[in-house]
């Protein structure tokens, strides 16, 4: 029996959605998001059918979000690549050959580029400008992609697909179908897929690395370093133990590590005792989450650290009565997010509004286009806008609007 969906609306006229189903798997970073702001997973996953035909509401790219995806992109496809042609070192000179024939590193990363900013092609909020501005971005941070995927490939040996399967770094079978899930065997095998099927649990290890007397697990972190508490790589220990198709055997992780482009860390690998109590506590957190997907509508928890890159936070009524400062409080040259009232046009570029506190305070709205449809009397959320100065009138409260600044209309 299918599971029926559940209509939602938003202040937003036009938009609404439907609430997505309890997932079939979770992750370490879905729990993590779930349990941060269960409103902002819940409509960041729902479908919004008259916005666009792909799950999710449409997201705005995140710099360093896309710079990790194309370090992994680019790891993942080498291993596989060097593990097809039976080259056990990213060192060796059939190594440089294989690079050689896939246009160099380089080429190799522009390639990991173009296939993440395909991921925002039809995306109604991301313009075709914005997208080149992103190219641009990451082209210049390139060689430091490069640099970073020369670092997490030079730490292991890879086994060849005779070995161990292509399913072990990921991959397609000859017929397009996703290839059966099957033992490892030693080496290392990069972005390899863990599951725990009772626990509805899954991930991706980085780095997993094994020999006759050591296994070990390295999550590959693309940011600045900081003190991490390897949760997640403690996790993904948890999930290799229990993964009874790629780990048969039941061994236990030796080594657990954090990597950094400038270091790393090393985690107190769990025992058996240790992975038991794991397990209970990552249980009933999942058995939380799917709660949370099985009873909307989802609370929110507006605090800076959850919405400062939220995607849908235009939709969510709490963070528009907590967070946002008032423009009265925005230094010149500051960036924020803005709730007010239209009252009239000014010019061909600007409009002024009121904000909704009382009383009310005037402010001058600058558009970058002339054919923003605001409507006087409307209530309006402004996204990504900039307290600027009026040089005829200094105590005058101005608010600008640039390129990749949004606007939505409220229903009232």
């Amino acid at each position: 029996m299918t599971e029926e969906r559940t209509r939602f609306e938003t202040e937003v006229p036009g938009i609404w959605g439907l609430w997505p189903l309890t997932p079939p798997h979770w992750s370490y970073s879905s729990l993590k998001a779930i349990e941060a702001c269960p409103s902002q997973w819940m409509l960041s996953r729902a479908d919004f059918p008259d916005l666009w035909d792909r799950h999710g509401y449409p997201a705005l790219p995140v710099v360093p979000a896309i710079f990790g995806n194309v370090v992994h992109g680019v790891v993942e496809r080498l291993a596989r690549e060097l593990g097809a042609a039976g080259v056990e070192s990213p060192d060796t000179g059939d190594a440089v050959g294989i690079l050689r024939s896939l246009g160099g590193w380089r080429t190799i990363v522009l390639d990991g580029i173009e296939r993440q900013l395909a991921r925002f092609r039809d995306n109604p909020r991301v313009s075709a400008e914005q997208v080149d501005r992103l190219r641009e971005e990451l082209i210049r941070r390139a060689p430091e992609a490069a640099d970073q995927a020369k670092v997490f490939l030079g730490r292991g040996t890879f086994p060849s697909v005779s070995e161990i399967g292509i399913s072990a770094v990921g991959g397609t079978s000859a017929l397009g179908g996703p290839v059966p899930r099957r033992p490892v065997g030693s080496g290392a095998h990069a972005e390899l897929e863990v599951v725990a099927e009772a626990m509805r649990l899954t991930g991706r290890i980085d780095l997993l690395v094994v020999d006759d007397a050591q296994v070990s697990i390295v999550d590959f972190k693309t940011g600045a370093e900081s003190q991490d508490r390897g949760d997640q790589v403690r996790l993904y220990a948890l999930l290799w133990y229990l993964d009874a198709q790629v780990n048969p055997d039941r061994k236990l992780a030796t080594e657990l590590h954090v990597v950094y482009p400038a270091g790393e860390q090393a985690i107190e690998t769990p025992d058996r005792a240790e992975l038991q109590s794991l397990e209970d506590a990552t249980s009933a957190r999942v058995q939380a989450a799917d709660t949370v997907t099985q009873q909307p509508p989802p609370t929110a928890n507006p605090i800076e650290e959850n919405c400062r890159y939220c995607s849908v936070r235009h939709l969510c009524d709490a963070y528009w009565s907590a967070l946002p400062p008032a423009v009265t409080a925005v230094s010149t040259g500051q960036w924020f997010d803005f709730e007010g009232r239209i009252l009239r046009q000014n010019g061909s570029k600007s409009w002024f509004a009121e904000t909704l506190a009382q009383p009310p305070a005037q402010v001058l709205v600058r558009t970058v286009e002339t054919d923003v449809a605001f409507q006087a009397g409307r209530r309006v959320r402004l996204l990504g806008v900039r307290r600027s100065q009026d040089p005829d009138d200094p105590d005058r409260l101005v608010i600008s609007m640039v390129g990749t600044s949004e606007w939505y209309p409220l229903g009232s």
